[in-house]
């Protein structure tokens, strides 16, 4: 008998395509060019993000202290030690209101890292210069020097003022200084309080991510490194555009791991290594709240991270130097002929069965 359910649901195959249709080939090659152009795009949104490395790497060795760092990691600096003024203290619900209203600036890179209030005149930012590539390329050619001059100026979007109550701040100066809550709990607070170990629990589970990072990040400059010779630092520059993609995507995944380890460590076991009882006692109970909040927060900043540096500071540099002609460091030749390449091949592709 017939089983008239299966009749119901058309359980017939499809007739297939005809392969010298017209239509199936303009199919074939406007997908393969569809293909072409997002990998150039790929590409060219790779190299804008250069400038997360370039710029965390470049920090590390020219540190401007009116520049705020990209996944600062040291201990004794900002905003883990802030530089309030003596007595100056903020309260932990005005101090979360300024890290809401700073993720458009570099807020968005460093927990807590938002705009000092109550009423004094801000710090505003000078033009300062983002960042400077050089590309040289091999056999004698001249090297090709860019500079991009960036930032925020004084009289620009940094003097936008935003009021909540009797309190103002200017959420996009990303120049101003830390608000250091809940760090500074570490020298404000007793030592037995939830305070202190709150404080000194979250700056090692976001000091360590960093501080990997900073590593990870200093590897990939090594070999872009001019120390690699002209021609290596060229290839390299061009291979890790490449990877980037690659690279951010696992170093998110792993940030994951990172951030339940470190917060692990600064919430407990850091306490009971330092035979500190009462942060022990503290950690015991509420470690898995940290876990829980640095577990979703870590990632998304690391995340934003990869797109608010290229932003802010020049990666519009790095598209620029990239897609330079081969003679001044860059990658064009190489780009549009393998585009020219790749759609031969799908040309081919397209009208082989005619030829079959």
């Amino acid at each position: 008998m017939t089983d008239i359910n299966t009749t119901l649901r058309g359980d017939q195959k499809k007739p297939e395509e005809n392969p010298k249709s017209a239509s199936v080939i303009a199919k074939k090659i406007g997908k393969g060019l569809l293909a072409i152009c997002l990998m150039v795009a790929i590409f060219t949104f790779s190299s804008w993000q250069l400038s997360v490395i370039v710029e965390t790497v470049n920090c590390l060795y020219k540190n401007n202290s009116d520049k705020p760092c990209p996944y600062p990691a040291n201990e004794n600096a900002p905003p883990y030690r802030s530089k309030a003024l003596p007595g100056w203290k903020m309260d932990p619900i005005t101090a979360f209101i300024n890290i809401l209203m700073s993720v458009a600036a570099d807020g968005l890179l460093g927990l807590a890292r938002g705009m000092k209030c109550c009423g004094k005149d801000l710090p505003t930012a000078t033009g300062i210069p983002i960042v400077k590539a050089t590309n040289v390329m091999k056999g004698g050619a001249k090297g090709n020097t860019t500079t991009m001059k960036g930032g925020f100026k004084g009289d620009g979007i940094s003097n936008i003022n935003v009021q909540f109550g009797d309190m103002g701040w200017k959420p996009f100066d990303v120049y101003s200084n830390d608000i250091g809550w809940p760090y500074d709990e570490v020298k404000n607070s007793s030592s037995f309080s939830f305070g202190n170990w709150l404080g000194s629990s979250q700056i090692k589970a976001w000091s360590i991510p960093r501080q990997l990072l900073q590593a990870t990040l200093l590897f990939l400059a090594n070999f872009m490194s001019p120390k690699m010779g002209e021609r290596g630092a060229w290839i390299a520059r061009f291979v890790i555009t490449i990877m980037i993609p690659t690279i951010f995507g696992f170093l998110l995944v792993a940030s994951h791991i990172v951030a339940l380890c470190s917060t692990i460590w600064g919430g407990f076991f850091q306490h009971v290594f330092a035979g500190n009882m009462s942060g022990s006692l503290w950690g015991f109970f509420f470690t898995w709240m940290l876990v829980l909040y640095n577990l979703i927060v870590q990632p998304l900043e690391l995340s934003a991270s990869f797109f608010m540096i290229p932003w802010l500071r020049g990666g519009q540099s790095w598209v620029k130097a990239n897609w330079r002609s081969m003679e001044n460091g860059g990658y064009r030749q190489i780009l549009l002929t393998s585009s020219f390449i790749a759609f031969i091949i799908v040309v081919l592709f397209a009208f082989y069965p005619f030829f079959a």
